[in-house]
């Protein structure tokens, strides 16, 4: 037993390799030419058999109409991707069995059938194969097992009226099992729910209509006068069949368009909810591919949403041109839902509550048997636009009240801003102003005795605050012409010594600022690089500690300034906003002479002289460090002078 087990896994094991060295379109079709080949050897078979001794027989003409009016009364039964048909074909067959000839049965069933899945259902080559050799192979079983019952007794003995009924299901059973598993084959899986499902409906069907053909039968066989009344049970049987599958059809779509509704509205994110909704409209109308085309705000730019075919999903990727143009625009256009391309592709505008156009839906290919889109397709795709439609409206109206509430935020911040600055502006710029308007006020009073060295105490006092407004003058104009883009530099080789022993004459220190040097040419402005240097030592004295220092030096291809003072330094907090505007690390009005401009404006200019101003803490001290490109040693002014002599 284990023996035989092994032997049967190794075979099970080659043959699955064997499978895979073909494509799926390759298995189909070995599959297809295994089904005709019995086929054939079937009708070799039952050719040579003679027909029953009936009243009458009926010709080969008559039996190919009944074939194809039969094949044409299709009910179709969708589930999954798949949809499985079933039609009166079980009445033209039992007639058949009755009073035609083999082999004329055999030939209308191949020729009837191909010519209904050809022209009517439009079948693709491959599948048409198929199911002309499976009705075929069905109209062949049927004949076998029918002769075996019909030759026991009278033709229209119960007994062969089992016959009848057993070769139909058999030929029933037979076209099932081929059925999924070609479609197995394909790759696709039914659940044993839904081969059940449709399998106990097809029977019941097939029940019916054999026995409606039985009734044609007997009522033929005895009195052929009568037998237009045979065909109004069978045409009132079909039109029920076709009620009762539109209702159930409507119901599974109602169901699924509820559910991809409320999939849809409950999904934050429009690219999620796209995706929801195209994988939902491709389900609900059995389609190969679902797309979602979205016009952007300005009109010209779309973005495409895709789930099909297969597992395949692109979601809000820009369109390529020309790849929806004709169809989306053509729905747009017509204001209402469209079928193009021989009825196998749709397209549904998506217009907003105002009117405005956002796009349109696509749908290709319909699966299964059936052929094309219809109505009911097209009123569930207009319905789920509507839905899809007001998603997009509503995400559209949420981004736009949120851009203006951050609108607002930011004009709320730039007005508390503006009233910041002016409030530090109106006290930094007063403080000096009244010394110098009230030392310039007592110096002009001649009734005041002042001495010469009293005189002179407070001339420097009326420079040195003059100084500091002009600085601050300075710093206000550079920001503004920075914002508007009308700052202009006049770069050009400085020695950084010279340039920063000219800022530490004019700057009032507190304690004594130790300066070590290298000789060091940059390329820059020397009018502005003083600014920065200014600035840079102003800060450390009124935040920093009470030693400063300055190093000027070469490394790695650059020259660096460090102004490095022995305080506390920036919160950490802060020192992502102390290059910005008005960013401070004290209260407004904490220190004199200071707006919040002095670190922004020296990172502003150096950027424009091509280099950088950076922050650190190095050994618990606080370091600016200003790098600048390096430029040769220029000849000085004196030597220029020498030479032209």
């Amino acid at each position: 037993g284990m023996s035989s087990a092994s032997t049967t896994a190794e075979m099970d094991v080659r043959a699955s390799g064997l499978l895979d060295r073909f494509t799926v379109n390759e298995r189909i079709w070995l599959f297809t030419a295994t089904v005709a080949a019995f086929a054939g050897l079937g009708v070799d078979y039952v050719l040579p058999a003679e027909g029953l001794a009936s009243p009458f027989r009926v010709p080969f003409v008559a039996m190919l109409v009944a074939v194809y009016v039969a094949e044409l009364a299709v009910v179709h039964i969708e589930y999954g991707r798949h949809a499985h048909s079933f039609s009166m074909s079980e009445f033209a067959l039992v007639l058949g069995l009755f009073f035609a000839a083999p082999d004329d049965l055999i030939m209308a069933t191949i020729i009837g059938n191909a010519a209904v899945l050809a022209f009517h259902r439009r079948q693709p080559l491959m599948k048409l194969v198929f199911n002309v050799a499976q009705f075929t192979l069905q109209a062949v079983l049927a004949l076998l097992i029918f002769r075996v019952y019909a030759g026991l007794g009278d033709p229209l003995s119960p007994l062969s009226w089992a016959g009848a009924a057993l070769a139909v299901l058999s030929a029933l059973l037979a076209s099932d099992v081929l059925i999924n598993t070609v479609i197995r084959i394909a790759g696709s899986l039914i659940t044993v729910r839904e081969q059940a499902e449709a399998f106990g409906v097809t029977v019941l069907a097939a029940l019916l209509n054999t026995a409606l053909a039985l009734v044609a039968v007997v009522v033929l066989w005895l009195l052929p006068a009568a037998g237009f009344l045979a065909v109004i049970p069978p045409v009132a049987l079909f039109m029920a069949y076709r009620a009762y599958m539109r209702a159930r059809i409507q119901q599974n779509r109602t169901r699924m368009l509820y559910e991809a509704t409320k999939q849809l509205h409950g999904t934050p994110r429009l690219e999620l909810a796209l995706a929801a909704a195209a994988t939902s409209m491709r389900a609900m109308l059995n389609a190969e591919r679902a797309q979602i085309v979205i016009a952007e705000a300005d009109g010209e730019d779309l973005s495409l949403t895709s789930s099909g075919p297969g597992d395949e999903l692109v979601v809000m990727r820009p369109a390529v041109d020309g790849e929806v143009d004709v169809m989306w625009r053509g729905a747009v256009d017509a204001g209402c839902a469209i079928r193009f391309d021989n009825q196998n592709a749709l397209a549904a505008p998506l217009m907003s509550p105002e009117g405005t156009v956002l796009g349109a839906v696509i749908v290709r290919n319909r699966l299964g048997d059936i052929a094309g889109f219809d109505d009911s397709d097209l009123a569930t795709a207009i319905t789920f636009s509507a839905q899809i439609a007001s998603t997009i409206s509503n995400n559209r109206l949420m981004k736009s009240l949120a851009d203006a509430n951050a609108l607002a935020r930011e004009r709320e911040s730039l007005i508390r801003a503006k009233d910041d600055f002016l409030a530090s502006v109106s006290h930094e710029l007063r403080t000096p102003l009244t010394s110098v308007l009230g030392l310039s006020q007592e110096l002009a009073s001649v009734q005041n005795d002042i001495s010469v060295e009293e005189r002179s105490e407070l001339m420097g006092v009326i420079a040195e605050q003059s100084g500091e407004l002009s600085n601050l003058v300075d710093d206000l104009l550079v920001s503004a012409r920075s914002d508007i883009g009308t700052l202009y530099m006049s770069n050009e080789p400085v020695e950084l010594t010279a340039e920063i022993d000219r800022v530490l004459r004019d700057v009032a220190t507190p304690s004594e600022i130790v300066v070590d040097a290298d000789d060091v040419f940059a390329w820059c402005d020397p009018l502005r690089l003083r600014q920065i240097v200014r600035n840079l030592v102003s800060n450390a004295h009124r935040y920093g500690g009470d030693q400063v220092s300055i190093q000027i030096t070469e490394r790695g291809g650059e020259a660096h300034v460090r102004v490095i003072d022995n305080g506390s330094g920036v919160p950490e907090e802060l020192t992502a906003t102390i290059f910005e505007p008005y960013g401070r690390a004290h209260e407004p009005g904490s220190q004199p002479a200071s707006i919040g401009l002095g670190l922004h404006v020296a990172s502003r200019l150096a950027e424009r002289m091509g280099g950088d101003l950076s922050y650190l803490r190095d050994d618990d001290r606080t370091v600016f460090e200003l790098a600048l490109r390096l430029a040769e040693q220029p000849l000085s002014q004196q030597r220029l002078i020498e030479t032209a002599v």
